[in-house]
């Protein structure tokens, strides 16, 4: 679910699109972060 929902946001589209060209590293990063923010969110 919170994949999906930050991939509905054009901004996080194409946030992950550069990250796929990126080391796998630098992807999970991303994706770290975009938890962080969604925790953020719900509180």
């Amino acid at each position: 679910g919170v994949m999906r929902s930050s991939l509905d946001n054009p901004y996080w589209q194409s946030v992950f699109n550069q990250a796929r060209r990126l080391p796998k590293e630098y992807n999970a990063q991303i994706t770290m972060n975009n938890d962080n923010l969604h925790l953020a969110k719900n509180r």
